[in-house]
């Protein structure tokens, strides 16, 4: 029986679809590795409840989790995010002067000005 082209042979055409051994991974870093990997929270701004609500089932499913403030005024947000959540957080709102960041700003159009372009 010839031994020719099993994995053990020192022919260099065989070192091309040998199997790199996988790098076992403790739970320790598995866990610190989920914790850096998450994706981040998504808070939305009193002024996008509505928006919030339409687009929260639409945000999970990619992995966001998503949530109302729970507070109208910009300071009591910031308060709260840093805080309460653990996981980095990204405010939805439609004020250019919030004061987190990262932040993104939306913009708002009045029904009567896109009217009006009609």
């Amino acid at each position: 029986m010839s031994t020719a082209g099993k994995l053990g042979d020192a022919n260099p055409s065989n070192f091309k679809t040998r199997a790199k051994p996988r790098e076992v991974m403790s739970m320790d870093r598995a866990a610190t590795l989920r914790i850096f990997h998450e994706p981040p929270t998504l808070v939305f701004d009193e002024s996008l409840r509505g928006f919030c609500r339409w687009a929260k089932h639409r945000l999970e499913l990619p992995g966001f989790m998503v949530v109302e403030a729970p507070y109208k005024e910009d300071e009591h947000i910031v308060a709260w995010i840093r805080s309460m959540l653990k996981n980095p957080a990204v405010v939805l709102t439609t004020d250019r002067s919030f004061p987190y960041d990262p932040k993104i700003v939306l913009l708002t159009f009045k029904f009567s000005k896109v009217m009006r372009h009609c």
